[in-house]
Parts: C-alpha cells; structure tokens; sequence
C-alpha cells in the first residue's frame, strides 16, 4: 500500500542533522514506493531556501540537494513566508511588495503560508517532523 507523506523541517540547515535526516528520509520514502507531496520549512530552517548560502567546498550544499530531490521527484519545496521574511529570504514577487532592493529565494523553492501546511497534511496520511 502506498502511503503519503508530508515532511515539515524545522531545524536549521548547517547546525544540526535535521536537513541532512530529513533527505535521507525523504529518499528512503521514495525508494519504498511512497509519496511526498510537499516538504514545507520552518522557522530557521527556511535559511535552506537562500540561494545566497555558499558552504565549504568539503560539506554539502544541502540547498542544492534539496533542489535536485524536488526535481528529481517532483516535489514541492515549500517555504514559510513569514519565517522567510523575518531572516531576509523573499522572492522578487514579494521583495516588490515590500520595497525591498533584491529578491534571494533560491530555484526551486516557494513562499507559503501555513494555510500550504495545513492543506498538504490534511492530504497525508503521515507529517514527520525533523527539527532540532
């Protein structure tokens, strides 16, 4: 039976296992002939949805790993608005409504409100959360 999964990270992305657990997760998920619909980040793990993040060329670049999992399995990344503006990440739909001089949310990701959360859990039949 196929069951579907909702995945909310909370844990910020280069301080704790969280991103790192929840794509390890999220891969095993797949690879049992499960379904993700949405991974939705919050609070400080929306830092991963930056494409500004620039890490040591010796760690991975969870945001890049991230991006190649929702392409690859048509996935949505999805990033908590309000999170998002409070650490500066927006994107230039929101940067122009807010007046602010640039747009960083990196490719692949999207700016929600919980309402996204709300919806892509009552869709689930499962939401694991990996925070920190």
């Amino acid at each position: 039976m196929t069951a579907r999964f909702t995945l909310l990270v909370t844990a910020p992305p280069y301080s704790r296992q969280g991103h790192t657990s929840a794509l390890a997760f999220a891969r095993a998920v797949i690879q049992c002939g499960h379904n993700i619909d949405t991974i939705f980040f919050h609070g400080d793990a929306v830092y991963v949805a930056s494409e500004l993040n620039s890490p040591p060329t010796d760690e991975k670049n969870i945001t890049f790993e991230w991006q190649l999992f929702a392409q690859k399995y048509n996935v949505e990344l999805s990033v908590c608005i309000t999170a998002s503006l409070r650490r500066g990440i927006c994107d230039k739909e929101t940067a122009s409504q807010e007046q602010l001089n640039s747009s960083n949310l990196a490719i692949g990701f999207t700016l929600d409100g919980l309402g996204n959360l709300a919806q892509a859990t009552a869709n689930s039949e499962r939401l694991i959360r990996f925070g920190g």
